[in-house]
């Protein structure tokens, strides 16, 4: 007789666990370090949420539009179901104002040389032919930790929305009285030495 645990046991249960693994097991062996996600494919991912959020919230029937106003990422917002292709769309019986759609960072307690990093989507929600129905504002958040380092990478030239400004390094009292006393004293040691090695 199969024990309980056994019975209950099904392989595709360990299917997501095996290609994690794999995956971390390819980056280890390319040598290569793992890179966070894109800043523009994180907002996408917020893009995606909304999609998932609104098809929930409201239902709408085939004559349904969705407009947005006008925002430098509005193409993007474009892409949920039902979505009119312009800002304004008189069949629209949906509309929302982006109040706020963008990557922000902030300085982390615990390393200097890492960074939190916000996407932030919010998205103010009114239905004007909906008998007057007043939607929930969707303010949607992911949050992460990078690295200083890996800046250059998540960030696009491209999208001025998927930029933000960097906080300066916190100071410390290495970098504010250690290292230049270290480099001031090798300067000292250097000049005495070389004045001693002369008057021999």
């Amino acid at each position: 007789m199969t024990p309980p645990l056994l019975h209950s046991f099904h392989p595709a249960r360990l299917l997501p666990a095996m290609c994690a693994a794999v995956l971390l097991l390819c980056a280890q062996l390319s040598g290569q370090p793992v890179r966070p996600t894109e800043n523009i494919a994180l907002l996408d991912s917020l893009v995606g949420l909304f999609s998932a959020a609104i098809v929930h919230d409201v239902v709408p029937d085939n004559h349904v539009r969705i407009a947005f106003s006008d925002h430098p990422a509005a193409d993007r917002l474009r892409r949920v179901p039902f979505a009119s292709r312009t800002s304004q769309s008189d069949t629209a019986a949906l509309r929302y104002y982006v109040a706020d759609f963008g990557i922000r960072y902030f300085l982390y307690d615990n390393d200097a040389d890492s960074l939190v990093r916000e996407a932030s989507l919010w998205l103010s929600a009114e239905a004007p032919t909906l008998s007057q129905k007043k939607l929930p504002d969707y303010n949607l958040k992911l949050r992460d930790t990078i690295a200083r380092s890996d800046l250059p990478f998540v960030e696009s030239n491209q999208f001025d929305f998927a930029r933000a400004p960097v906080p300066d390094k916190p100071s410390d009292f290495y970098s504010d009285i250690a290292e230049p006393l270290v480099v001031v004293s090798a300067a000292v040691i250097t000049i005495l030495l070389l004045f001693t090695v002369r008057s021999q």
